[in-house]
């Protein structure tokens, strides 16, 4: 990963935004006082790829921003990516990873969620947050800390740096594992024990099975007779309901038959009236006939006098709808002319008020040459009570003054009178009699004066406060002047809008709407309005002379058909007695025949119903007591059942024997299953241990890492150095044969001797430092199949003397060529010229910002 551009806001100490351009750098410093930001930067990178920092996602936005923001251009494999990240206060944080296409397009290359695009930028980088900074960056203190340590410590550091600490997480898994199996082959133990007990009762739950089965017979013989006897019961109670049922089928027939037979009675009845008043229709046939034949005549006349009838009512409707077309003109006339002269009085209302309103802004006029003058006198009042003011204050001074003159006049004249020695009290120099009654005499005179200025001071001041309180009185009378002022300009706009607005109105009703008034009086006044409709209506009251429709004779024509109308049903009804007198009379003999079979029926089905019912009576006199035996037989049920499940839980015993023998040979694999895991478990408990798996890496790592670090050793050292690791030692006890382990570092000078890390120089430890350090990022960057492009070291000039950090420059100088960019951080003004680019970060008010220079 090779940085390109870093823009950074409101991140961390990054308040405003702030751009970083890394092209055309190979070997910077990132130089700034402490504080100033410098590990920010680095801060920045991490947080873009990988969404950590040194901070929570909270803290690493800036106090005076709403969210922190980190851009990030950078090459990998001849590619360039973008890597946008920010996290607003209080919000979730939003990623975007884009990659730049030939034609220098951004494509995306986000996921569908914060996580998985995450896991995209570490699949494109090869690796992940720790190993990252492990292999990229050198943190201030850490580059001896791996050299420095014990050996034992020594292979922790190495463990951590290679990631092998999930080997751990491996261990206690599988001892968690092994102690979970050991709690499943203790409840296998328990359950085995119980069933060794429940198989042991065996002989037990058969000699209860025998009994149980004899009990059960002699229950089940029993309740077979009491069933028995119980079922004749039924059987009886059965022959019962079905002579019931026979019975009550005979009452049914025989009510039916009864209403039956008086149905055809009643039928009977009915045709002898209908004949009786056939006969009377056919008596009275002649009259109706008279009758019908008149109403038939009414009927063709009402015709004529209907369809005159419909003429006269279509011109009719044709006159309204022409005379509607007339009233409706006249309305719509009517109301325009009504609303003229409407406005024509609403006009003359209006200029009836003009000398009203030229008389008001006269009054206002007025009035607003008052309220000037009045405005002018109160500035001379608050002028004379500001003089007034002036002066108490000058006359209160002057009589404060006065008061302590007297106070000191006073108490002179009584320290002279006093006095019995012949030194002047005041001044303590000879005084006589005389001298000191004139000097007395003087003060009494000089005192008698300031009384009266005091006199004088304190009638002036009292003066003015009456001429003070005149005045405020005044300005007091005048408070609501302002106020008056407005309300005189309000008042004088408000009416002159309205003489205006009265003017204008009047002016446009003079050219607008008076002659159309006019128009629409004398249209109303000549009726000459609608003159199509007119001539319509003129037609239609000749063409409805024309049709000769007489309403009086209509109306007598209907009321004569009205009255003879019912001739027609009488007409209908003789025609129908004509045709329907034979076979009634045939219908009458065929009734009184059917009558007299069903009568003769009748006396039959009583016979039978009487028979029904006295054997139903001795059937019930016989019936045994079935609700008895019911009792019985539900109660031996009862204890047949219970004996029944009693039996069969005496059968599930002895069944689930045979099912805790199969469960006993399962449990048993089982058990041993799980010893056999307990046992692989622990193997790899052995294999995940330090001494296991993570060890053999190590053993696999250290020949790459000695390669590595002797490499860069052999240009620091110009071949004179060179280091080997040691993994096992021997034991102080000479009696042991084995080896312990170790990681021991030897080092070989120009002379090709091996020594200890701790026998040699600082500037030679430090190359050697400085080597393993760079050796375990390139292998680390190695085996995560990444390219180590950038080297970050933040290592701390300032706890080294002038020969340290000479050969930190040295040393930084003789592997640039491996890297695409060295950034190294400092403090130190001094170093800033060592380097051919600088990254200066200053801190102001506003946050820290940055400055490039490339020399």
């Amino acid at each position: 990963m090779n940085p390109v551009r870093l823009k950074l806001s409101g991140f961390l100490s990054y308040r405003d935004p702030v751009e970083i351009p890394f092209e055309g750098i190979n070997l910077a410093c990132i130089s700034g006082q402490n504080g100033a930001g410098k590990s920010s930067i680095l801060d920045s990178i991490t947080w873009a790829l990988f969404g950590k920092a040194r901070g929570k996602d909270e803290e690493i936005i800036n106090s005076h921003a709403d969210a922190a923001e980190v851009i990030l251009d950078f090459t990998y494999e001849n590619s360039l990516y973008r890597v946008q990240r920010s996290k607003p206060r209080n919000k979730t944080t939003v990623l975007e990873f884009m990659i730049q296409d030939d034609a220098g397009r951004w494509r995306t290359l986000t996921e569908s969620s914060l996580r998985a695009t995450e896991d995209r930028i570490q699949q494109v980088l090869r690796l992940d947050y720790d190993t990252f900074i492990n292999a990229s960056f050198f943190l201030q203190g850490k580059a001896d800390q791996f050299a420095q340590q014990r050996p034992g410590e020594r292979k922790h550091i190495l463990s951590n740096v290679l990631g092998l600490e999930i080997w751990e997480t491996y261990r206690a898994q599988a001892a968690k594992n092994i102690r979970a199996q050991e709690s499943d082959k203790n409840g296998i133990a328990g359950q085995l024990q119980g069933i060794d007990e429940e198989l042991a009762r065996e002989p037990e739950y058969q000699n209860q099975l025998k009994q149980l089965e004899t009990e059960l017979g002699h229950l089940t013989e029993l309740l077979d007779t009491k069933s028995a006897a119980l079922e004749a019961a039924v059987q009886q109670e059965n022959m019962l309901k079905s002579l019931q049922k026979s019975l009550e089928e005979k009452t049914v027939r025989w009510q039916s038959d009864q209403q039956r037979l008086a149905g055809v009675q009643q039928q009977l009845e009915q045709r002898i009236q209908e004949k009786e008043k056939y006969q009377q229709a056919l008596a009275a046939a002649p009259e109706i006939e008279q009758e019908y034949q008149a109403w038939l005549k009414d009927r063709q006349q009402l015709e004529h006098w209907e369809a005159l009838a419909a003429r006269q009512r279509a011109v009719t409707e044709k006159r309204s709808t022409q005379q509607a077309v007339l009233e409706k003109k006249q309305a719509e006339l009517t109301t325009l002319l009504n609303a003229l002269r409407q406005r024509q009085a609403e006009v003359d209302a209006k200029a009836a008020e003009t000398s009203e309103i030229e008389q008001s802004l006269e009054r206002l006029r007025v009035e607003a040459e008052l309220l000037a003058g009045q405005k002018q006198h109160m500035g001379e009042l608050n002028e004379q009570r500001e003089a007034l003011r002036l002066a108490n204050s000058e006359v209160d001074l002057n009589l404060q003054a006065v008061v302590r003159e007297l106070g000191s006049l006073t108490e002179r004249i009584a320290r002279l009178g006093e006095a019995e020695e012949e030194l002047c009290p005041v001044c303590k120099k000879p005084l006589s009699v005389s001298e000191r009654q004139r000097m007395v005499s003087d003060l009494q005179a000089e005192k008698s004066g300031k009384e009266t200025r005091q006199r004088e001071l304190a009638g002036q001041l009292q003066a003015n406060k009456g001429r003070m309180k005149a005045i405020v009185d005044q300005l007091n009378n005048l408070t609501s002047l302002d106020a008056r002022i407005q309300q005189n300009h309000q008042n004088l706009s408000r009416e002159e809008a309205r003489l205006a607005q009265i003017r204008e109105a009047s002016q446009k009703f003079q050219a607008e709407f008076l002659p159309q008034l006019t128009a629409v009086e004398t249209s109303l006044e000549n009726e000459d309005y609608e003159p199509a409709a007119r001539a319509a209506i003129l037609a239609l009251d000749a063409e409805a002379g024309q049709i000769g429709y007489d309403a009086a004779a209509h109306e007598a024509v209907r009321q004569s058909e009205q009255r003879r109308r019912t001739s027609e049903d009488q007409k209908r009804t003789v025609d129908h007695a004509r045709a329907t007198l034979m076979p009634l009379e045939r219908e009458i003999s065929t009734l009184a025949a059917s009558i007299a079979s069903e009568q003769h029926s009748l006396e039959q089905l009583t016979v039978e119903k009487q028979q029904s019912e006295q054997e139903v009576q001795q059937l019930k006199s016989r019936l045994p007591d079935r609700k008895g035996l019911e009792s019985e037989v539900v109660a031996l049920k009862e204890q047949v059942n219970r004996k029944n499940i009693e039996v069969g839980g005496a059968q599930g015993r002895i069944k689930n024997l045979d099912y805790h023998r199969k469960q006993q040979k399962s449990l048993l694999a089982r058990r041993d299953e799980i010893q056999r895991q307990i046992s692989l478990l622990k193997q790899l408990e052995r294999a995940f241990s330090k001494d296991g798996i993570p060890a053999l890496l190590i053993e696999q790592a250290l020949p790459e890492i000695e390669t590595q670090a002797n490499d860069l050793l052999e240009r620091l050292s110009n071949g004179a150095m060179a280091l080997k690791f040691e993994t096992q030692a021997d034991y102080k006890d000479n009696k042991r044969s084995d080896k312990k382990e170790t990681l021991d570092i030897k080092i070989s000078d120009a002379s090709g001797a091996y020594r200890e890390y701790e026998m040699y120089s600082g500037g030679e430890a430090f190359r050697v430092n400085f080597a393993i350090r760079l050796a375990l990022s390139r292998v680390l960057a190695h085996r995560a199949g990444a390219r180590l492009q950038t080297l970050v070291i933040d290592e701390g000039f300032g706890s080294q003397d002038a020969d340290g950090r000479q050969r930190l420059i040295e040393a930084i100088n003789q592997v640039r060529g491996d890297f695409e960019k060295i950034l190294v951080i400092t403090h130190l003004e001094e170093l800033k010229d060592a380097f051919p680019a600088r990254i200066e970060v200053e801190k102001g008010v506003g946050g820290s910002t940055v400055h490039v220079q490339v020399l």
